[in-house]
């Protein structure tokens, strides 16, 4: 009789143990990760795309890319045919130089100024911006733009220049300005032309001073387009090695390495 009564606590007592023993590992089990999978894909790191290449890295002296010769002669009576640069917070990134002069007839009492301005702006290539090229684009649509939305040219006429840089516009108008008790008209010519993700911008104007004639617009437009050419040139000597120089090069070695094996294997 104590046995056959006994026999039901020695059960619950045993169940009791039984499960105060599984509790741990259930716990234990629910909070560990599952084994690894070796055959599932892992999640890679998400790489930064690397910045198209650019073809200037840096930029000359704009003062420099123009030579004393052509100043004199776009700038008629200029006291610096070296021009001066003006200051800028990055000369790898932009640059300017100026030029003026005042050319004086004393028999035929005219007078005559002169002013050009050479603009450098380079732009580098960034994943969140776009490729230098195209940021360079943009710019010289904007300084196409500062001059055609200024109420106070007149006459602004913009044109393409074929086969000048990757792109180029020039613009010829005109503005007149109170200089002392005396108006004048000057003519003025913007030319903007990119190269790559460089920026060159040229403004030209000439007035008559003292009821002197202003110079034609034709002259003006020429003159500012000699200048723009002769800096392309300028620049474009500076430019970084293309890409496609290394690449042509490894492929011709390449290609030698394949003569060679194949020489070597007959």
């Amino acid at each position: 009789m104590d046995r056959t009564a006994s026999t039901p606590g020695r059960s619950r007592r045993a169940r009791r143990a039984l499960a105060w023993a599984i509790a741990p590992a259930l716990m234990i089990g629910a909070c560990s990760s599952p084994p690894e999978d070796n055959d599932s894909p892992k999640p890679s790191a998400s790489a930064t795309p690397a910045p198209e290449p650019v073809r200037f890295s840096t930029l000359p002296n704009p003062c420099r890319t123009v030579s004393e010769e052509t100043a004199e002669r776009v700038v008629p009576g200029t006291e610096n045919p070296a021009g001066e640069e003006l200051s800028s917070a990055d000369t790898t990134r932009s640059g300017a130089c100026l030029w003026t002069g005042l050319k004086e007839n004393k028999e035929e009492q005219t007078y005559h100024f002169r002013s050009l301005t050479l603009s450098l702006k380079r732009f580098d290539s960034e994943p969140s911006l776009g490729s230098g090229d195209d940021r360079a684009s943009l710019y010289l649509q904007d300084q196409v733009a500062e001059i055609m939305e200024d109420e106070a040219n007149t006459g602004a006429k913009p044109a393409e220049l074929a086969e000048t840089g990757d792109e180029a516009v020039t613009i010829a108008y005109s503005v007149k300005k109170k200089d002392g008790e005396e108006t004048n008209e000057y003519r003025q010519q913007r030319v903007v032309a990119r190269t790559g993700n460089a920026v060159l911008t040229v403004d030209l104007y000439g007035a008559g001073m003292q009821e002197t004639k202003p110079p034609s617009a034709e002259s003006v437009k020429k003159s500012a387009e000699l200048v723009i050419d002769e800096a392309l040139a300028a620049l474009d000597a500076e430019a970084d090695a293309p890409a496609e120089d290394s690449t042509d090069a490894t492929d011709a070695t390449d290609s030698t390495n394949e003569e060679s094996t194949g020489e070597s294997n007959a």
